[in-house]
């Protein structure tokens, strides 16, 4: 759907579908709202009103006239003070009272957190005192920490100087205990050594008795080799023998096995042939049953119409017979439209002869039902005997699967024997290819030489090994030998520097206890001049902070002075706004009624001159001055039409501008025809305040008076709708 119009000289176009909304302004091709949450809010906007507001106001629907009957008072109320735009007053009232409520709060939060001023001078007395003593304290700690130091200062010289003659003195002892260790190491190095050598020795003479062994050793595994190569291919040979002994049996037993086989598939050669017969017998069978069956289905169904039909002629028979008797001799025939009279018990006498024929034929068409819903003895017969056949065909498949797999079976048995054939000739060319030659007693003999030539070969191979080392022990007893010297050398030098120092542990003993007990006093005396500094700086940060909190104290009373000078005026305030609105609401209801007054005299030709709406909203009409307690639903209409343009009009006038638009659907049909030229009449003199005014009707004698008129039609013939536009010359333009 599109909408075009204008408001406020600027040209809109909204575009709506079914998940989308576009507005746009002017000739700009770009939309200035895109989706359906800002199209709504957009023309909620320009209009000033949201769109149910728009349509209580401007459009009146069927059955909707009365829209202030529909609600309740409070509602009533609201929404005309709301499209009359009385509710911007609310909101700035209850904005107000938001504020209001809100800065109350806030006093009463510094209120409480204001603390007691008395308090904090007690405190701020007891703390300055406090400083006084601390400033005292702190002076003779000081003093203490000052000779303290002045102590080590004397002190330090000569325990400096007895604490490097120590290090000199531990320092030379633990080499000489280190450089004793080490020679003693050295000593047993060498006589190890000095054993290790001559072990060495032996073991070289043994070597040299055990060359001549070795190679007979290596002459006697060259052969042994060689026999242990063809012991091994006589093995394999055995082995091959063996398999093809065996691949000879399977080959039998496959063969016995195959014309089994063979036998049993020809048992079964003709089962194809059978099941095909029963196949064409089985369906033939299920055909005939389908054919019965249809037959014995279609005289139930056509039974039971007819029984249907029968029972639909009782009924409408009964009623008309039941229509008669009720209006009795003066009622009319249901056929010709006659006045019975007379012929009263002839028809009467008709209908009850016709129900009893018509009942009879239902009771036989019931028995006859009845008797249809037992299956046929036929169908059951020919069921039977498809139920055997079907059996029979069930045991000819389960033969032609054995038959499938005894012949599956057969070509693999076949497959096997071809394969174990190649296999049997596989190791009849095998066995033609082993060497001849073993002989198990020299191998034996070998065998048994070659053990006691093997274990002097392994130790002939382990003297080798361990000789292998001989030059790195006589080298490393040789250094061994020159290191030992060289540290024994070391050690007389050390010896000759111990010698020379003075050192003395008793002197040692004695100034480190008068350095540690002066040490610890001095840590001590730290320690109390650091607690009395934290002290004082605890006391002077607790007087800042009582002089801080005296500053925020005065802070918070001169800002709860202020704060409680607006909340004054925010009271004033909302006092006003409540006394404003009830005015305007006061108001509003005399000036709808009295525009609605003007309408309702045009309407009714002066018949009523006075329409009030009472406090409640509900609308009074004054006959003679006097409320009328009674009005006809006609009147009623009249007056909320009235109530309606009034407000419409009030809007309108209140906005600085005509908005164009004013629908009525289907408002005429409680008018006589006076009323309706009345109300038409009264339209047309709106065209101040409306300049469209469109009325949406199915009486045709009220369009003469209007200025145009748009007809849809519905043609049933074609299948759809058109509309013709009719001007006031007559002239008709259709739209298809």
């Amino acid at each position: 759907v599109e909408l075009v119009f204008e408001l406020d000289s600027e040209v809109y176009k909204v575009v709506r579908e079914l998940n989308k909304a576009e507005v746009y302004l002017g000739e700009n091709p770009a939309p200035v709202a895109i989706t359906q949450d800002e199209v709504t809010a957009k023309l909620t906007e320009k209009l000033g009103m949201s769109r149910v507001e728009f349509f209580n106001t401007y459009f009146t629907g069927q059955k909707e006239l009365g829209f202030l009957g529909n609600q309740k008072a409070a509602e009533r109320r609201r929404f005309i003070s709301k499209v009359l735009g009385y509710e911007k007053v609310r909101e700035a009232q209850e904005k107000v009272r938001t504020d209001k409520n809100s800065l109350s709060n806030e006093i009463i939060g510094i209120k409480q957190g204001l603390g007691d001023y008395e308090s904090l001078e007690t405190e701020k007395a007891q703390a300055q005192s406090e400083l006084k003593q601390a400033e005292s304290v702190l002076a003779i700690k000081k003093d203490i920490l000052d000779r303290c130091v002045m102590e080590l200062g004397r002190l330090h010289p000569a325990w400096s100087e007895i604490k490097e003659q120590k290090e000199e003195f531990t320092k030379y002892s633990s080499e000489l205990k280190f450089l004793e260790e080490k020679i003693a190491n050295l000593k047993e190095n060498i006589e190890n050594l000095e054993a290790e050598k001559k072990s060495l020795n032996g073991k070289n003479n043994r070597f040299k008795m055990l060359e001549p062994e070795l190679e007979k050793y290596k002459q006697t595994e060259k052969k042994l080799l060689e026999l242990e190569k063809l012991h091994k291919q006589e093995f394999e040979k055995q082995k091959v023998q063996t398999m093809l002994e065996n691949t000879n049996k399977d080959i039998k037993n496959l063969k016995i096995k195959h014309d089994e086989v063979l036998k049993s598939i020809k048992t079964k050669e003709n089962t194809g042939i059978l099941a095909n017969e029963l196949r064409q017998k089985i369906d033939c069978l299920k055909t005939e049953i389908q054919k019965l069956w249809s037959e014995w289905s279609s005289k139930k169904h056509e039974i039971k119409a007819f029984k249907k039909q029968k029972e639909d002629e009782l009924g409408k028979i009964s009623n008309q017979c039941s229509l008669i008797e009720k209006k009795g001799k003066d009622g009319e025939c249901p056929t010709c439209k006659r006045s019975l009279k007379d012929d009263f018990e002839t028809v009467t006498g008709h209908f009850q002869a016709l129900i009893k024929t018509i009942s009879l034929e239902i009771q036989e068409l019931i028995v006859k039902e009845e008797l249809l819903n037992i299956e046929p003895q036929e169908i059951q017969r020919y069921k039977a005997d498809l139920e055997q056949k079907e059996k029979e065909f069930e045991g000819i498949n389960r033969l032609k699967i054995v038959l499938e797999q005894e012949l599956k079976h057969a070509g693999a048995t076949k497959d096997e024997i071809m394969a174990k054939t190649a296999l049997k000739a596989d190791y009849e060319v095998k066995l033609g290819m082993f060497e001849i030659g073993f002989d198990q007693a020299v191998y034996e003999k070998l065998k048994n030489e070659f053990v006691g030539l093997k274990k002097a070969n392994d130790e002939a191979i382990s003297l080798k090994a361990q000789l292998s080392n001989a030059d790195k022990v006589f080298l490393l007893l040789e250094k061994t030998l020159k290191e030992m010297q060289s540290e024994e050398k070391r050690k007389l030098e050390i010896y000759e520097k111990f010698g020379k120092i003075s050192y003395s542990q008793e002197k040692y003993s004695e100034l480190e206890k008068q350095v540690l007990s002066t040490e610890q006093a001095y840590k001590e005396a730290e320690k109390a001049f650091i607690e009395a500094q934290s002290g004082l700086k605890y006391l002077k940060e607790m007087i800042e902070r009582i002089l801080k909190q005296e500053a925020e104290f005065k802070e918070k009373l001169s800002l709860i002075k202020s704060k409680e000078k607006q909340l004054n005026h925010l009271i004033e305030l909302d006092k006003f706004y409540g006394h404003f609105l009830e005015k305007l609401n006061n108001t509003a209801r005399p000036d709808i009624s009295e525009i609605a007054s003007k309408f309702l005299e045009e309407l009714t030709d002066g018949r009523y001159s006075s329409l009030e709406l009472s406090e409640k909203y509900e609308i009074n009409l004054y006959d003679d001055g006097e409320i009328k307690q009674v009005i006809s639903g006609g009147e009623e209409d009249v007056a909320n039409l009235c109530v309606r343009l009034a407000i419409s009009q009030m809007i309108a006038q209140r906005s600085g501008r005509p908005l164009s638009l004013l629908i009525l659907d289907e408002v005429f049909g409680s008018l006589d025809e006076n009323r309706r030229s009345n109300v038409v009449s009264l339209l047309h003199g709106l065209n101040n305040s409306f300049e469209q005014v469109i009325l949406i009707t199915h009486i045709d004698d009220i369009k003469e008076g209007l200025d145009n008129v748009v007809k849809v039609e519905y043609d049933e013939e074609a299948g759809y709708s058109r509309v013709i536009i009719q001007e006031i010359n007559g002239k008709e333009l259709v739209l298809a």
